[in-house]
């Protein structure tokens, strides 16, 4: 039978049924070129001997027992090579969905204590990874190598290798791990980590149990915090130091150390403070460091009590006398020291008694002169003039523009033993002409 001897025109709606023609009585030799079916029809497009449908043309809509079409534009698309595409007819990949116009979500619903998601996984174990929603717990949670790695819960904190937590992120690494890495693996990568809290929030970070905390860089320990809350820059045992200076260690303990406070052309302090129920001694005392490069030393509350000038000038303020007698405290020039001076015999060899004294104190020139420095008249001996006479009371000093030392000042208390000796050979002569006197007399 040609398609040519029934047609739309010859057969009406429904004129002719299933129940008019036998099974199989129209069979495909029969059928010319094609079969055109309309209305309301039902019939069994395959059969044993010819199970495989190899070609249909467009059916507007049709429903089996597993699918129910009623779309009104191409929806799915499955290529040769059997990828499957929806929104698309040209996938890329096994399953791919695509929406240009709209966003392209999938929902997938379980019941209400049931789990949805996604399983991934090879043929001898199809659920090695995967991102699943636990609708009794309410939680996403991704798996991989079989197990649950990282929860995101219902108040969206994230745990890392554990299932709960009160911080936003709690992460455990497990026995023999424990450790959190952020690493940048490229030559120039920067890596930057913030802890940020709201206003009136606090930032924790640390050990909650006795363990140190430490900051490495280039695979190093550069700062430690152990658990007696001592702190070591470049120290990884602060509590190893003494117990009244351990709270801050820096130094490895080898080779040159050093610390910097830089506060530019402002001041710069070290400060120590005492523990007082107003605060008033929050800066008790210390040693600061000016933008005229002074360096000061101050106590009771931030009195100055010493300062050392850019110059290297020295000043004591406030020293404290005593009427009793105490030793000189005196200045080496050439050397920088300072120190007292003594006068007991276990201190001095090769005891000589001084001569020639008188003669020696007959030849100094007192003088009164101008201070350049304070512009104030005082009086005292010339140093250039005394080093000649009595050298040993001359103290020099490293003078530019000279090869030797030239002298620098007197030290007016060592001129007391040849004042002494002076008055005992002056003494001698008053006693002698006495004698004489006495005699002449008669």
């Amino acid at each position: 039978m040609a398609n040519t001897k029934i047609t739309t025109n010859v057969i009406a709606d429904d004129a002719i049924t299933s129940a008019k023609i036998a099974d199989d009585a129209v069979g495909n030799d029969q059928l010319a070129s094609g079969l055109t079916l309309g209305g309301n029809t039902t019939a069994t497009l395959s059969t044993a001997a010819q199970p495989n449908i190899t070609s249909v043309g467009t059916l507007t809509s049709f429903r089996s027992t597993g699918i129910d079409d009623n779309a009104d534009a191409l929806a799915i698309t499955i290529d040769s090579s059997e990828n499957v595409g929806i929104g698309t007819t040209s996938p890329s990949r096994i399953f791919d969905v695509e929406n240009s116009s709209a966003s392209a979500l999938c929902s997938i619903v379980s019941g209400t204590a049931l789990k949805a998601g996604f399983l991934f996984g090879d043929t001898s174990a199809d659920d090695q990874g995967g991102i699943v929603y636990d609708n009794n717990g309410d939680y996403l949670f991704f798996r991989t190598g079989g197990a649950e790695r990282v929860r995101f819960d219902s108040a969206g904190k994230v745990h890392i290798g554990a299932t709960s937590g009160t911080g936003i992120l709690n992460v455990d690494g497990g026995s023999g791990e424990g450790s959190l890495y952020v690493e940048g693996t490229h030559s120039g990568s920067a890596i930057t980590a913030r802890l940020l809290a709201s206003d009136g929030g606090a930032v924790f970070f640390g050990s909650s149990s006795n363990h140190d905390v430490r900051i490495q860089t280039n695979g190093s320990n550069r700062m430690t915090i152990d658990t007696s809350g001592n702190v070591g820059i470049g120290n990884t045992n602060p509590s190893g130091m003494s117990s009244n200076a351990n709270k801050l260690v820096v130094g490895t303990g080898s080779g040159d150390q050093g610390m910097s406070v830089y506060a530019g052309t402002s001041t710069g302090r070290y400060a120590f403070a005492r523990a007082v129920g107003d605060n008033t001694d929050a800066y008790d005392g210390g040693m600061a460091y000016d933008g005229s490069r002074n360096l000061t030393f101050h106590t009771n509350a931030n009195a100055e009590r010493m300062r050392i000038t850019g110059s290297g000038a020295f000043f004591l303020h406030n020293i404290i006398g005593f009427s009793g007698a105490n030793s000189d405290v005196r200045y080496d020039t050439s050397s920088g020291q300072i120190y007292y001076q003594t006068s007991s015999q276990r201190y001095k060899s090769e005891i000589t008694n001084l001569e020639d004294s008188l003669n020696k104190i007959q030849s100094l020139r007192p003088v009164r002169f101008k201070d350049n420095h304070t512009e104030k008249f005082t009086t005292g001996l010339i140093a250039e003039e005394v080093v000649d006479i009595i050298p040993e009371v001359v103290f020099k000093k490293d003078i530019d523009g000279f090869d030797e030392q030239q002298p620098e000042g007197i030290n007016y208390s060592d001129i007391t033993p040849f004042l002494i000796k002076a008055i005992q050979e002056q003494q001698t002569v008053i006693e002698d002409l006495k004698s004489r006197i006495e005699t002449l007399e008669g």
